[in-house]
């Protein structure tokens, strides 16, 4: 076993980085996507801003979601994003 104190804690911590992602992976995105639920989702939220003449700040947020899942898979936050330590 390596002796650890001739590494700086800088060091340590890349070290233990790059073994953590190769732990958890990179996500990948999905060979087929369907992009009807956040086509549809959109559209809702357009429709209701224009009825309402306001812009909800969450649309932002649940776009992003949706994208999310669409390109990576439902799984994504809950298999790969709220693991990752600095999404906490």
């Amino acid at each position: 076993m390596p002796d650890l104190d001739k590494f700086s804690d800088e060091e340590l911590k890349a070290e233990l980085n790059k073994r953590a992602e190769k732990l958890l992976g990179v996500p990948t995105p999905q060979q087929h996507m369907d992009w009807r639920p956040l086509v549809r989702m959109t559209n809702l939220m357009i429709e209701q801003a224009l009825k309402d003449q306001y812009w909800d700040e969450d649309n932002d947020h649940y776009i992003f979601e949706e994208v999310m899942k669409t390109i990576y898979g439902e799984n994504f936050f809950v298999g790969w994003y709220n693991k990752q330590k600095w999404c906490q």
